[in-house]
């Protein structure tokens, strides 16, 4: 195996000990990882050093302590999720949120005395007191790009800036449920996330516009990388953004320097590059989506293409299929990642992606093309493009979501990462072994039969209350969805004897959660059930009991 291989994966292994085990465990066995690889044969010296930087950079960048009660600390946090970004300007070695503080949108520095640390709903939170928050200024390329497509989008639609900011700035989070839904069940959502399809366009635009100019081969190249860097530093350093980053600049640079580019050097020194700046992404969705993705295509895919390419057939005939065929083989690569954090099995989505592709790719390179007209006042030329493609698009995906059988759901485990890393070390093995392919079908089956934890006594959570006397009932304030099974599941609640809400029910979802009874309260009528009592105030349902205590206070 060669360096960057190598360096990969010894950093992904320090990378999970520091996530899953006690520090003086996790310290040891990596310091014998690294003592390993000093005495390995043929060993670089380049894989010993990029270990050593790791431990330094676990030693000195997370977070490795514990914060008490009175402690005086220094917050970064995100205001949109509320989630502590930094301790005292290290990022925390497991995640945390902050609560009792109000926030507003756009990352904070947080100042006080920590004054509670509370465990809810499987996440810790921190309340602080004395209280001194600092927003944090945005960067001048993030204010300028959004300047700019504030005003390219002035005379459309506010749904349609909404989603050219998703695609374009990354700013998922103001689009609608409803949209964001529709793109999941389709199969569909890398398009409304920066990702490597959409570096990889921008990267084209890049340098279709900069071959325009008449510059040498090498300031060409050059000046690229350095709008690409502009414009990732503008976005966020995400994972998927970031990985796509150091691979494109990966490409860039080897046509730079006259060397043909490696892909799969290419992703390892983006994984390796991505855990430097922060240890303990590798348990973020975004970031094993987003590498996962790409290990597919270029490891895996190739030997399919192999297969299924013909010389008999026409050659368009041939891309449509190679094309449903990369879908396919991402799409079940995937799938324990669909199903843990997701609860759904794809089936059909990846023909959905054979349209949807095209015209996402459309969409981005109207859009980053118009933002770039932009600077010289030329952007309007191609809005019109990209409202036309914008809407074309968002009706497809409208229509092949009232489509059934794309995905199936299924809410029969509990939420494990240490099940998709089971997944894919056992298909690594599986792939460089050939005899043993059959292996990468295990975990999917050990999927099937683990069980959530034990539920708790009450649990809170948004508009919801469940509480597990006998007979268990859940109480809710609004109409239950399939992310609200998801969360009583992964909380261990598998059935409920009562539902008490202010709308029907979904009968699908109630026999998900094997609902015996329902109690649908209007406002104003309420119900008494094991001693508490509960009414319907304004479409909401609360406990009286809560409602005298907050009196009295």
């Amino acid at each position: 195996m060669e360096t960057t291989y190598l360096a990969a994966l010894e950093i992904l292994i320090m990378s999970l000990l520091f996530c899953f085990f006690p520090l003086g465990i996790s310290t040891a066995i990596a310091v014998l990882l690294i003592v390993a690889t000093f005495f390995m044969k043929n060993r670089s010296n380049l894989l010993l050093v990029i270990s050593i930087l790791f431990m330094l950079r676990i030693f000195t960048g997370l977070d490795l302590g514990t914060h008490n009660i009175g402690e005086n600390i220094i917050l970064k946090v995100n205001g949109g999720n509320s989630k502590i970004e930094r301790i005292n300007g290290k990022i925390p070695r497991k995640s945390l949120y902050i609560y009792g503080n109000n926030l507003e949108d756009g990352k904070s520095e947080i100042t006080g005395k920590l004054k509670d640390k509370v465990v809810r709903n499987n996440r810790e939170y921190y309340q602080l007191d004395e209280v001194y928050t600092t927003p944090i200024p945005r960067g001048f390329v993030n204010k300028y790009l959004d300047d700019k497509i504030r005003a390219l989008t002035r005379n459309y639609s506010g749904d349609m800036e909404k989603f050219y900011r998703a695609v374009i700035m990354g700013e998922k989070g103001n689009l609608s449920d409803k949209v964001k839904d529709m793109f999941s069940y389709t199969g569909t959502s890398h398009l409304i996330v920066i990702s490597g399809l959409h570096i990889g366009v921008i990267i084209a635009i890049i340098l279709f516009l900069t071959g325009k100019l008449p510059l040498q081969r090498e300031v060409r190249y050059f000046l690229s990388a350095v709008i690409l860097t502009l414009y990732t530093a503008g976005v966020g350093l995400a994972p998927s953004v970031l990985r796509a980053y150091i691979m494109g600049m990966c490409y860039i640079g080897g046509e730079l320097f006259y060397e043909k580019p490696d892909p799969k050097k290419s992703l390892s020194a983006a994984f390796v590059i991505s855990l430097l700046i922060n240890p303990v992404s590798v348990m973020e969705l975004s970031f094993q989506m987003s590498f996962m993705a790409v290990v597919a295509i270029i490891f895996i895919y190739p030997k399919v293409e192999k297969k299924l390419r013909s010389p008999a057939r026409r050659e368009f005939i041939n891309k449509v299929l190679l094309f449903a065929a990369m879908s396919l083989t991402i799409q079940i690569f995937l799938t324990p990642i669909f199903i843990v954090y997701f609860r759904t099995i794809p089936l059909l989505s990846f023909l959905v992606n054979l349209v949807a592709i095209p015209l996402g790719v459309l969409f981005v390179q109207s859009a980053f093309g118009a933002l770039v007209l932009s600077v010289i006042g030329a952007g309007w030329i191609l809005m019109p493009t990209v409202n036309l493609s914008y809407h074309i698009l968002l009706k497809f995906i409208e229509v092949t979501s009232s489509i059934p059988g794309l995905s199936l759901n299924y809410y029969g485990i509990k939420k494990s990462g240490m099940i998709i890393l089971l997944y894919f070390s056992i298909f690594g093995v599986a792939l460089l072994k050939g005899k043993l392919k059959w292996l990468s079908a295990v975990p999917i089956f050990t999927l099937l039969f683990v069980n959530g934890p034990k539920p708790p006594e009450i649990l809170d959570y948004k508009g919801m209350v469940y509480y597990s006397e006998k007979p268990g009932y859940l109480v809710s304030g609004k109409k239950i969805s399939n992310k609200d099974i998801i969360f009583l599941r992964d909380n261990g609640i598998k059935g409920i004897e009562v539902l008490i809400t202010t709308e029907n029910t979904d009968e699908k979802l109630k026999k998900i959660l094997k609902v015996s009874q329902e109690l649908i309260l209007s406002e104003g009528d309420e119900v008494k059930l094991r001693g508490r009592t509960f009414i319907n105030i304004k479409g909401k349902i609360v406990e009286l009991e809560r409602i005298e205590k907050n009196i009295q206070m």
